[in-house]
């Protein structure tokens, strides 16, 4: 999986690249990188060798598409998105770790995530991958990494951050059942914190 979706819009052949979460330039084909850092960085290189012979970076329309969820406290909020998480430590895992800025210290965990992934159950809220990556001690990583959770507030920091990094535009992932909960609760708790006064 390459992180990347690539989309063409008919009216101006504009290119749109929707990224699983944050990604430096080299990682959009390896990995994937939900750390507002890069964000700068990914708008002054082409994502794409191709494109980087025809467009302007500044022309590409960027979306970053996190896993997202709020809850009464960081804890809850994560437990809804633990099949995401699970299915985006798979995806990390595979072929191989090598540039895609794993912590070396958690590269035995990842290793083991790899090995005992159940396939059979992805995607599966409750599945053996969602206690697998709780046994292994993975799920913060993975949430700090993917995923915009937690509190109303802590959402709202994680979203600052990100701003402040470069991005501008984001594509809510929204992988468990209370769809319209979310998405009223996003618009009703997080979203008066970017809006414009006047």
């Amino acid at each position: 999986m390459t992180g990347i979706v690539r989309l063409d819009q008919p009216p101006d052949h504009r290119p749109v690249l929707v990224s699983l979460c944050f990604l430096r330039p080299h990682e959009v084909r390896q990995g994937q990188q939900f750390d507002p850092q890069p964000v700068p960085e990914f708008h002054r290189c082409p994502p794409l060798p191709q494109l980087a012979e025809r467009r302007d970076p500044a022309e590409i329309d960027l979306w970053w598409w996190p896993d997202v969820n709020l809850g009464a406290s960081y804890a809850e909020a994560v437990e809804e998105i633990k099949t995401s998480l699970a299915m985006a430590g798979n995806h990390l895992t595979r072929f191989t770790t090598e540039g895609k800025h794993v912590p070396t210290e958690l590269l035995p965990k990842m290793a083991t995530l790899a090995e005992r992934y159940a396939f059979g159950e992805h995607a599966r809220p409750g599945s053996a991958n969602c206690r697998l990556i709780t046994e292994l001690g993975l799920v913060d990583y993975l949430a700090d990494r993917f995923a915009i959770v937690g509190t109303p507030a802590e959402c709202v920091k994680k979203l600052e951050r990100a701003i402040e990094a470069g991005a501008r535009q984001f594509w809510m992932s929204i992988h468990f059942d209370n769809k319209f909960r979310l998405i009223r609760d996003f618009a009703e708790q997080v979203m008066p914190a970017f809006r414009q006064s006047g």
